[in-house]
């Protein structure tokens, strides 16, 4: 019950991030956002999402852990994350004393977050396919189960 609850939560969460977004684009006074910092922000997004995901990884192994990530999964999760754009958005609309260019800063932060969005959330199951194993059945093979049963007396 509590984990349909949660999933609930979080979905409203989700709902309500992405609404607030779309609203903010068109009820923003139109801004100058420049192609060359968005494209540096997700330059820095991918590779500190990549190296953070790997660093935690081998940190792990290097204390023991006993089941490791195999190098592929590491990429996988790191490209998962690179989907989620909402918390750097909140943090540029709260920093309003932190930039003197701030709506210059909000307006990127915005565009980066959909462009983010839809780049990677269009290429999940590419990316899922490519360096994810194919999950094991756990079903049974029923036509091995079948030969193995004594025939049914009538």
């Amino acid at each position: 019950m509590s984990a349909v609850t949660f999933q609930t939560l979080g979905y409203f969460s989700e709902a309500l991030i992405f609404s607030y977004i779309g609203i903010g684009i068109f009820a923003m006074p139109q801004q100058d956002w420049s192609i060359s910092f968005i494209g540096i922000e997700l330059l820095l997004i991918v590779i500190a999402r990549l190296v953070s995901i790997l660093f935690v990884q081998y940190a792990f192994v290097l204390f023991g852990a006993e089941k490791s990530l195999k190098f592929k999964e590491c990429v996988f999760l790191a490209y998962a994350g690179m989907i989620r754009g909402a918390i750097a958005l909140g943090l540029a609309i709260k920093a309003e004393d932190s930039f003197t260019e701030y709506n210059f800063v909000v307006a990127s932060v915005f565009a980066l977050v959909i462009f983010s969005t839809l780049l990677f959330g269009s290429f999940m199951p590419i990316v899922a396919k490519c360096l994810l194993d194919p999950p094991k059945s756990k079903g049974h093979d029923h036509g091995a189960l079948l030969a193995t049963q004594e025939p049914m007396l009538e």
